[in-house]
């Protein structure tokens, strides 16, 4: 009993390891679909558009 215990506490450790380093991955990916991403996103097109 206290075998299969670990297993499945090291199983929900991993899985969540690998949902948190994913979580950067998919953002990166989502911001380069949409053009923009990061402090560009929440800009007006005037703004981004000056050469100051």
């Amino acid at each position: 009993m206290k075998n299969t215990s670990i297993k499945v506490a090291w199983f929900v450790f991993a899985f969540m390891a690998i949902g948190v380093s994913m979580y950067p991955l998919v953002y990166i990916y989502q911001a380069f679909q949409e053009g923009e991403f990061g402090l560009r996103q929440s800009k007006a097109l005037d703004l981004l558009a000056s050469s100051i």
